[in-house]
């Protein structure tokens, strides 16, 4: 019977320490499995935040530009009122100069009629005879060049300043 026993004791000794071989491996796998679910933890926190501060600079981003564009609308708006008052501003310098042209006309209708013939005058050139008609015409086309230069000058005016406005919006740094 000492034989049994020493065999049912080295089976027990072999199933237990089996046992603990095997417990022990599971333990081990618990550790590296804890260790790889620890790193992933860490990885996916690091990618979170990453994708957060990503998706914040981009909404930065994103309202800069629509701060942007909206200065460029106002500098726009701006324009455009400016050239409105420029054209208005034009059309009553048209105006005033059509009243000088046709005060330049009744003038020169006057000199027409209070210029008395005078000898030399009839061999002379019609304008040489007429200084009012050509006072009338001189003044005439000068109001068309000036009315031309002035509408000109105040599109370029009102386009340049827009352009300036835009470049300081463009460029500010914030």
């Amino acid at each position: 019977m000492i034989g049994l026993k020493a065999a049912l004791v080295a089976g027990v000794a072999a199933i237990s320490l089996a046992t603990f071989a095997a417990q022990a491996w599971r333990i081990t796998l618990l550790k590296r499995d804890n260790t790889a679910l620890a790193a992933a933890e860490q990885s996916a926190s690091q990618a979170a935040g990453a994708w957060q501060r990503t998706t914040e600079a981009e909404r930065r981003e994103r309202a800069k530009e629509r701060g942007q564009a909206d200065n460029t609308r106002k500098v726009l708006d701006e324009e455009r009122e400016r050239t409105a008052a420029a054209l208005a501003a034009a059309d009553r310098a048209a105006a005033a100069g059509e009243r000088l042209r046709a005060a330049a006309e009744r003038a020169a209708s006057a000199c027409r009629g209070a210029v008395p013939a005078h000898p030399s005058g009839a061999a002379s050139d019609p304008p040489a005879a007429d200084p009012g008609m050509v006072l009338a015409d001189v003044l005439g086309r000068a109001r068309a060049r000036l009315q031309d230069l002035g509408k000109f000058a105040d599109q370029r005016g009102a386009a340049g300043g827009a352009c300036n406005a835009e470049r300081d919006t463009l460029t500010t740094k914030e």
